[in-house]
């Protein structure tokens, strides 16, 4: 089986596919240490190479599209995949050739996530949307008919918890793993969960309607990320749920860098 490796490569995961004519017919994933941690944030990992080889050696792709938010990370990325075979590959980002252009002031330095998620709304047949990607960081971006607009960036659920919990004496960790109840909450758990769910809903739908303001129509909502789940059905608009976002654009990023060669 030949086919197209995709990677993405987040803060605290990597998820990969194998798309085989046009369509992902195998799906992986493994938690990666957090991006920030270690001398070598940009490796690899062991984890990540036992993963890759795994499935060039049952899929046997002959090209790799790779997205990283981790400084370096793709670069090595890269040149493993060469010792494995894998020499035909993409890298997401500002310098490859996209379906729209970048409108903002630092194009070099919009993650290679969001424009693969950007990406990816278009390959789902949304060239104007509003991208939300509820990860370990949240990105609501704005892709117009005019091109990629920008957007905001804030903490995700997980990165709330941790704060919460770090920043003050007594207050415990707690995990997001489903919807909480509404507020008010009678224990100090339940009120941190109501307090990070609720305020991750609120901050979504207000940062929503901000960046539609500026837009001649009410542009349809692309969700995907961790979270994605969670917040679905409380974020407001035409919205569509698509957890392989960042895998379809970086199909489409390979199709468009290679098509035109």
């Amino acid at each position: 089986m030949n086919g197209i490796l995709l990677l993405d490569r987040g803060n605290h995961s990597l998820k990969a596919a194998l798309s085989v004519s046009g369509r992902i017919v195998r799906r992986w994933r493994i938690e990666a240490a957090p991006a920030i941690e270690g001398p070598e944030r940009g490796a690899p990992g062991s984890a990540a190479e036992e993963l890759l080889r795994q499935i060039i050696d049952a899929g046997r792709p002959s090209a790799a599209a790779v997205s990283s938010v981790v400084p370096g990370w793709a670069g090595r990325m890269e040149r493993y995949l060469a010792d494995l075979g894998v020499t035909d590959v993409v890298i997401a980002g500002s310098k490859a050739r996209l379906p729209f252009p970048l409108l903002v002031e630092e194009p070099g330095r919009v993650g290679a996530d969001r424009i693969s998620a950007a990406c990816g709304a278009v390959a789902s047949g949304m060239p104007e949307a509003l991208i939300i990607d509820a990860g370990t960081a949240v990105t609501v971006d704005v892709l117009s008919a005019e091109g990629f607009e920008g957007g905001s960036i804030f903490p995700g659920a997980g990165l709330l918890a941790t704060a919460l919990s770090r920043g003050t004496a007594a207050l415990p960790h707690v995990g997001l793993e489903k919807r909480s109840g509404l507020p008010p909450a009678r224990s100090t758990e339940g009120a941190m969960e109501a307090g990070i769910f609720w305020g991750l809903v609120g901050a979504v739908n207000e940062i929503a309607a901000r960046s539609r303001e500026g837009s001649a129509r009410d542009l349809p909502v692309a969700l995907t990320g961790g979270s994605a789940p969670l917040i679905s059905g409380y974020i407001e608009g035409n919205v569509t749920v698509i957890p392989d976002l960042v895998l379809l654009g970086l199909q489409l990023l390979y199709g468009l860098n290679r098509d035109g060669d």
